[in-house]
């Protein structure tokens, strides 16, 4: 019998992705009666309320997808369709609830706050545990609180615990309703250790892999919960030294990694580099914004290359793009009077996005903006 890959895209997308990740809304828009509306913080989340509060709720999410839950600023029309809100069901540490939570709710302090991370066993990025896990892959991001790694919805495990605090928080909300939403809890909650049961499944076999590169390190809680070793090519939350990319291509090798996973949002070129040296593949993914169906996915046949000559095909989950950049700049280097102002610029801006450019004087601004111009 020919040897059985095990692919790491797969059970990724499988577990973070089928519960974990973000759903299209389906509000209805006929009708007279306004249901009344319940703020999050991040697309996941909309997807576990809208799962438990069916038909009894308006959810909507402050962080838009195709937008970083780190950096992302609402704009005004958010700040006034929040106090229209009954209440808010926070995630926890992300970087946007960090810069914005505070003000978010003293402009509106009649909205109820839910903290859905309550109970989760946080990784925290000095090394310190709970449980005594220490991920070394840890990563401070800016406005971060006690530097706890944030990405909590990124694991079936937490997923129970957020699925379960959502439940207990739309029941303080809606008391009339609480068998309806308990009914639809335990649908939802039996569709996570489902998917949990096929996860361990695929990993226990001899010949899975067991450990993972991504540039970010955004899937520590699912490499803890499944005893994978999650491997970063960001160094301290920039891009790799010479020595260290020397240091994880030997890694690479030394551990059998298989895929790289890059976020949109990061220069493929390091990853790119790596995967030649090590033939391994590297893979676009997105966590907090992909979903697993019939729009966003798609299943195909592929072998890994290089190492796997001659072994079966496996079943793959491909990504299709949740959204495309209005603008985006690949690689662009300019200048005028034979002088190099631009030099390998990388740019991607969403709808809705707000950008910023600051610098000194003869920096290269009015020169960029010429260039997104086409001028």
């Amino acid at each position: 019998m020919k040897k059985q890959l095990i692919d790491m895209k797969t059970l990724l997308i499988i577990g973070s992705c089928l519960l974990l990740a973000a759903c299209t809304g389906r509000t209805s828009q006929s009708g007279t009666e306004e249901k009344p509306v319940i703020t999050v913080t991040l697309e996941p989340q909309r997807y576990f309320t809208e799962a438990i509060a069916g038909d009894k709720f308006t959810v909507v999410s402050m962080v838009p997808k195709g937008s970083s839950p780190e950096t992302y600023d609402p704009v005004p029309q958010q700040l006034v369709s929040l106090g229209d809100s009954k209440a808010y069901f926070r995630i926890g540490y992300i970087g946007f609830e960090q810069t914005w939570m505070d003000r978010l709710m003293n402009n509106t302090p009649h909205i109820q706050v839910f903290d859905t991370s309550k109970g989760i066993d946080l990784i925290l990025n000095d090394n310190e545990h709970g449980n005594g896990y220490h991920d070394h892959e840890g990563h401070n991001h800016p406005g971060h609180s006690h530097a706890v790694e944030p990405h909590i919805w990124n694991s079936t495990a937490n997923a129970l615990i957020l699925a379960g605090n959502t439940y207990k928080a739309l029941c303080t909300l809606d008391k009339a309703n609480e068998l309806y939403y308990r009914n639809r809890y335990d649908s939802l909650y039996q569709r996570i250790q489902q998917t949990d049961s096929l996860i361990r499944q695929q990993l226990s076999a001899p010949d899975a892999a067991k450990a993972f590169m991504i540039y970010h390190p955004a899937l520590s809680y699912f490499a803890r919960d499944y005893g994978l070793h999650q491997i970063s090519i960001e160094e301290g939350g920039k891009e790799p030294s010479p020595a260290h990319l020397k240091a994880l291509i030997d890694l690479c090798k030394a551990e059998d990694v298989r895929v790289i996973f890059v976020q949109p949002e990061f220069d493929k070129r390091n990853a790119e580099t790596i995967a030649q040296q090590t033939e391994t593949k590297v893979v676009p993914i997105n966590p907090p914004k992909l979903r697993l169906g019939k729009r966003n996915a798609e299943c195909s046949q592929s072998s890994r290359p290089g190492r796997d000559k001659g072994t079966n095909s496996q079943t793959v989950i491909s990504e299709k793009p949740m959204t495309k950049p209005i603008i985006e700049i690949k690689n662009l280097s300019a200048g005028y009077d034979g002088r190099n102002v631009l030099h390998d610029i990388n740019l991607a801006v969403y709808e809705r996005d707000f950008l910023g450019i600051i610098g000194p004087n003869g920096g290269g601004k009015t020169t960029l903006i010429k260039c997104i111009l086409g001028l």
